[in-house]
């Protein structure tokens, strides 16, 4: 949604200019929407991976691996929306904090894709 509300930026801004009742988004909210479809695009494409019927267990020990060290770079992109990322960081840790047991382990030690990369 946010992807088609940044693609409809001008329309959406000559919109607003017609009509008095409504205000426009300002400059920080536009970039701050750019900002958090930076931090989410990684996610959607790990999202999309897996929830294909031919995904495995073991592709989700690389991609939580990956998403970890895409969020913890420290980098300018993320400006303004710190507090999502490390939101992000605590939901992933939380939720796969049983991720190191065997069985997962296992099957992407046997994976050839990823095999001693994880």
């Amino acid at each position: 949604m946010l992807e088609r509300i940044l693609e409809q930026r001008q329309a959406l801004t000559l919109y607003i200019s017609e009509n008095n009742e409504l205000n426009d988004l300002t400059n920080f909210q536009w970039i701050m929407i750019e900002n958090i479809l930076s931090l989410l695009k990684p996610f959607e494409g790990v999202t999309k991976i897996v929830s294909n019927s031919n995904s495995t267990l073991s592709e989700i020990l690389p991609f939580v691996s990956t998403l970890k060290s895409y969020l913890s770079k420290d980098t300018t992109l993320f400006s303004g929306v710190g507090t999502m990322k490390e939101d992000l960081i605590e939901g992933l840790n939380s939720r796969f904090q049983n991720l190191n047991n065997e069985n997962c382990l296992l099957a992407t030690l046997l994976d050839p894709r990823f095999k001693n990369k994880f």
